[in-house]
């Protein structure tokens, strides 16, 4: 887990940090032990299991309980509030750019071999508490680690552990100013197919991750019909809108708005134009090369090995990693940032306290 951020890319150094801090003590314990052992950042392990990348935001008490409802309990997506159809509808597709892509289905659909999201055939319901069950789109756990009369903790389960740099600063930063937006009100009184709930959203997640040209058509409840791609321009639009005449972007926020605006073009335009920066075209394009190379095809044991491999978090045989050496990958965070990441911590939350806490105080 990261400390607490202000930025999505402080939390972009602080997760490349963790990732290294998990190879120092795998390391460690190899060297002790004289076990092998390999260290995998992903979401499935293609047998039916799933362990989500869990995103935490810290949004107002009033946004909170409009997200969760006042059951805290899946009731469709007629039920939900304005900011939870929202909210529902921006989650349910932005793994065309957050997807950290899977090779095969983890609920024996044979016809799928490539897909955007390792998380997406996990979800069971609308609304839920579950993580390890009946998964919901919006997570309703209740535990604000804050002033609960203030504050509320959006435990948000949907998301790919991603290893683009790119994709995991959209992920956090697209995702944040989003929820600024609707804490906000920004969207009262505007006719947007944002507020208009998809049809069928849970299984709605499954076919946008099984659609690799992002259009597939899915019904509102207005009876338009629209696609993830459309849904995901429509939030660009909106945001934008409000960053214009509602709120002053700090510089990160409008990097990562600048960032959104072209990736969604290239997903429009030229998806391959998205090599280094998002995991499941960087993942797939690798993959299709070194299956064309040997004579494969998506259904040999190459593919999954591959798979796995792009998630190996060690520096000398993980495939992301050697695509990163070569210099295939676009780094937004740089090295020495990352090493400093690793023993202090952020200078503006309180993760600054708990760190100096347990330096002055290490037993207790």
């Amino acid at each position: 887990s990261t400390p607490e951020c202000r930025t999505a890319r402080d939390l972009l150094i602080a997760e490349k940090a963790g990732e290294r801090i998990v190879w120092r003590a795998k390391t460690s314990v190899e060297a002790s032990s004289g076990l092998r052992i390999d260290i995998l950042k992903d979401n499935s392990d293609r047998k039916g299991a799933s362990y989500a990348a869990h995103e935490n935001y810290l949004v107002s008490r009033a946004l909170f309980s409009e997200l969760i409802g006042k059951d805290r309990w899946d009731d469709g997506e007629t039920a939900l509030s304005q900011s939870a159809r929202a909210w529902n509808n921006f989650s349910a597709t932005r793994q065309i750019w957050a997807g950290a892509g899977k090779v095969g289905s983890d609920i024996g659909r044979q016809d799928v071999l490539f897909q955007l999201s390792q998380r997406a055939e996990f979800m069971r319901c609308v609304r839920s508490r579950d993580t390890m069950r009946s998964r919901g789109i919006i997570n309703t756990r209740d535990h604000s680690y804050a002033d609960d009369r203030r504050f509320g903790r959006l435990h948000v389960i949907i998301g790919d552990a991603n290893r683009c740099d790119v994709a995991i600063i959209l992920k956090m930063g697209v995702s944040a100013l989003f929820l600024k937006m609707l804490e906000d009100r920004f969207l009262d009184g505007k006719e947007t197919m944002m507020t208009d709930a998809i049809r069928y959203s849970v299984e709605s997640v499954a076919r946008v991750s099984y659609d690799p040209t992002f259009r597939e058509k899915f019904v509102l409840e207005s009876g338009r019909e629209t696609n993830a791609l459309e849904m995901q321009e429509e939030a660009l639009r909106l945001l934008e809108w409000y960053c214009e005449t509602n709120y002053s972007a700090n510089e990160t926020e409008s990097d990562v708005l600048r960032r959104f605006r072209r990736v969604l073009a290239d997903l429009r335009e030229n998806p391959e134009a998205l090599y280094g920066r998002l995991d499941h075209v960087t993942k797939r394009m690798v993959i299709e090369d070194q299956l064309r190379k040997r004579g494969k095809d998506w259904s040999s044991s190459l593919a999954l090995y591959l798979d796995f491999l792009y998630h190996n978090i060690d520096p000398d045989t993980g495939l992301f990693e050697r695509l990163r050496r070569i210099g295939d990958i676009e780094c937004l965070a740089d090295d020495e940032a990352i090493r400093r990441a690793m023993t202090e911590p952020p200078l503006d939350t309180r993760a600054w306290v708990r760190a100096k806490l347990l330096e002055k105080f290490p037993m207790a």
